[in-house]
């Protein structure tokens, strides 16, 4: 397991660039004025020399001082990404409003950063709505550079088509999904999930694969939201169903394929 990168730097510091960082950058590398929304559950301003590196990479930051302007900005559907520093990201109360603003508003990617360190943590964040956890103190490069890929995975869900596999159609631009006509109701995460899955249909997906391309994560940990996420999925499209489109490959991970037609006699 590839661990996340720590910087101690100043004992008193919670977040440091890199050396790497305070070299001048030939070009941005996200979009201008992409929208970073920055929250602290303790209230907490965003860290120094974050609004400049932001500047740097493309980002215009919003930080918010409460929960009422948090509220505000989410609801404009501006936010292309929001970072939420967060003591227990599992226990925080505001991620039902996050999830009805994605699904509602405009999706957008979750990076949390908390002081929690461990594979405990990280699976608790991601399992609460997260698509990206980082323990504090940490780099503001990497920081930005995960916020980058973040936004990226969803700009390449943005600009998917629909597909359609036995009576399945997925709309990625409205983030939808109807089996035999009837909306399945899947949440944003859900819907990527299966997204993702339908567009690699007959190809086995491993679990390190589904978390890398559906959550943005790039590193192994011992976390078992795919399979609960599956789970979510498989009840929503395939219960009750006699032709099932979602399978198990022991050991490896998921595969979508359409049912073999029975043949004719």
């Amino acid at each position: 397991m590839r661990m996340l990168r720590l910087f101690s730097g100043n004992a008193t510091a919670k977040y440091s660039r890199s050396r790497r960082s305070r070299e001048p950058k030939k070009a941005k590398r996200t979009r201008m004025d992409e929208v970073l929304v920055w929250y602290s559950e303790r209230g907490e301003a965003p860290p120094g020399g974050l609004r400049t590196a932001c500047i740097e990479d493309g980002f215009r930051l919003f930080p918010c001082e409460d929960l009422n302007e948090f509220r505000l900005k989410l609801q404009s559907g501006e936010a292309a990404v929001l970072v939420v520093e967060l003591a227990d990201p599992a226990s925080w109360t505001a991620w039902p409003l996050v999830e009805e603003w994605r699904g509602s508003v405009r999706f957008f990617p979750v990076l949390v950063l908390t002081e929690r360190t461990g594979p405990e943590a990280v699976v608790q964040a991601l399992e609460a709505g997260a698509n990206d956890c980082m323990a504090t103190p940490a780099d503001l490069e990497e920081l930005l550079a995960r916020s980058r890929n973040l936004i990226h995975l969803v700009w390449r869900r943005r600009g998917g088509v629909p597909l359609t596999l036995d009576g399945l159609r997925l709309e990625p631009k409205r983030g939808r999904a109807y089996r035999d006509g009837i909306d399945l109701e899947l949440t944003p995460k859900e819907f990527a999930l299966l997204y993702y899955l339908v567009s690699n249909a007959g190809d086995t997906c491993s679990r390190g694969e589904i978390l890398r391309e559906v959550w943005g994560y790039d590193f192994h940990t011992a976390t078992n939201v795919v399979d609960v996420y599956i789970r979510h999925v498989r009840v929503k499209v395939d219960k009750g169903r006699r032709r099932k489109l979602i399978h198990t490959v022991r050991g490896i991970g998921y595969v979508v394929r359409a049912p073999e037609e029975a043949p004719q006699t």
